[in-house]
């Protein structure tokens, strides 16, 4: 391919969408983004789902098993090299719940400090935590989730600049008053690593 592709590719040609899960209570926030993944399996061949953690999918997913990759739970401190090896971070979530909606907005931070974008469900703590279309994308409904993934997929430039983006965004934001520049250098290094990984 060509060197701009090149230059992306940590995943052979393949364009990687990542959810981390950490409970069973993930199973109902993942219904939010169903049937717009299953949009994007069929006409991305070229795309993976890596499901981390525990996490029951919806039937129709069996006919992508190809393009489905499961993995166990994360422990923490390897969470960063795997989050670092997606190209995509989604972090549906039940909207309108009080349940939901004081949910952190860590999977965002943590996707951001190592230049992955992240389409979110458009809660309150995701609204302030993302800059729509600059940081990070806000999806409401399933055309919504499937608008941006699409464009994410399609546009390598665009994933790329989102990434920068969200990074610059989270360490002017969270440093250094709430983050150690220990854990700063260590996510880092990592993407230093994944941007270049031959």
């Amino acid at each position: 391919g060509s060197l701009r592709g090149n230059d992306n590719e940590k995943n052979d040609g393949k364009i990687v969408i990542g959810y981390f899960s950490g409970t069973r209570t993930h199973n109902f926030d993942f219904t939010f983004v169903t049937e717009a993944l299953l949009r994007i399996l069929k006409e991305y061949p070229n795309v993976v789902l890596r499901i981390y953690g525990y996490l029951d999918v919806d039937p129709r997913f069996k006919g992508f098993k190809r393009q489905i990759q499961r993995h166990a739970l994360v422990r923490w401190e390897k969470l960063p090299y795997e989050i670092a090896k997606v190209d995509i971070n989604i972090a549906p979530l039940e909207l309108d719940s009080g349940l939901t909606e004081p949910k952190s907005e860590i999977k965002y931070t943590e996707a951001a400090l190592l230049k992955v974008p992240t389409v979110a469900s458009a809660t309150d703590t995701y609204c302030y935590a993302i800059q729509h279309g600059v940081t990070g994308f806000l999806a409401r409904t399933d055309e919504d989730w499937h608008a941006y993934l699409s464009l994410l997929i399609d546009d390598v430039d665009a994933r790329r600049q989102m990434g920068e983006s969200a990074y610059a965004h989270v360490l002017s934001r969270y440093t250094p008053e709430k983050m150690s520049s220990e854990t700063a250098a260590v996510f880092d290094s990592i993407t230093t690593r994944h941007a270049h990984p031959f």
